[in-house]
C-alpha cells in the first residue's frame, strides 16, 4: 500500500469517525430531550396535537442521524471504509446544498457558521480521500502483509 493509499485511507476513517461523532450527539440529543431541543431550533409541536410534533421532531433528528451512526459504525468496523467515505461525502454534500439553498432564500447560513464549516470540512476529508484512494480489499491487505515479510 502506497503512501497516498495510506493518506487516503487516514483521512477517509477521520471523516467517518467525525461523521458518526457527530450524528450521534445530535442523535442523543434529541431522542432524550425532545421539546428542548426542538424548541432551541425554533420547531415547536402544534398546540392541537403536540405529541405528533414531538414525534415528529424525534423521528426526524433521533432516529434518522441514530440511522446515519449505524452505517458509520458498520463501516468503520468492517472492511467497507470506502461506501462509508462515499457515503460521508454523499450525506455533507447534501446538507450543504440545502444550507446554502436556503441561506440564499432566508439568510439563515450566518446564524450558526460552525455548522457550515464543520460539513465543509468533512466533505473535503472525505472527498480528498476518494481521489488518493485506497486499498480495502483483502488483496490489498494480503499486500501488505506480504511487504511486511521482504
Amino acid at each position: 500500500m502506497g503512501i497516498r493509499s495510506r493518506i487516503g485511507r487516514w483521512l477517509g476513517t477521520l471523516a467517518l469517525l467525525a461523521m458518526t461523532l457527530i450524528f450521534a450527539s445530535v442523535s442523543i440529543r434529541f431522542l432524550f430531550d425532545t421539546a428542548g431541543n426542538g424548541a432551541y431550533l425554533g420547531m415547536l409541536p402544534s398546540p392541537t396535537n403536540p405529541s405528533l410534533g414531538i414525534i415528529s421532531i424525534r423521528v426526524g433528528y433521533g432516529v434518522y442521524t441514530l440511522s446515519f451512526v449505524i452505517v458509520g459504525l458498520y463501516t468503520l468496523l468492517t472492511s467497507q471504509l470506502r461506501p462509508g467515505v462515499v457515503f460521508v461525502a454523499v450525506i455533507m454534500a447534501l446538507l450543504l446544498g440545502v444550507r446554502i439553498i436556503s441561506g440564499l432564500n432566508g439568510g439563515a447560513m450566518a446564524e450558526n457558521p460552525f455548522i457550515l464549516v464543520g460539513e465543509t470540512v468533512m466533505l473535503v476529508l472525505a472527498a480528498t480521500s476518494l481521489l488518493l484512494g485506497f486499498e480495502t480489499s483483502k488483496s490489498g491487505e494480503a499486500k501488505v502483509a506480504q511487504e511486511r515479510v521482504q
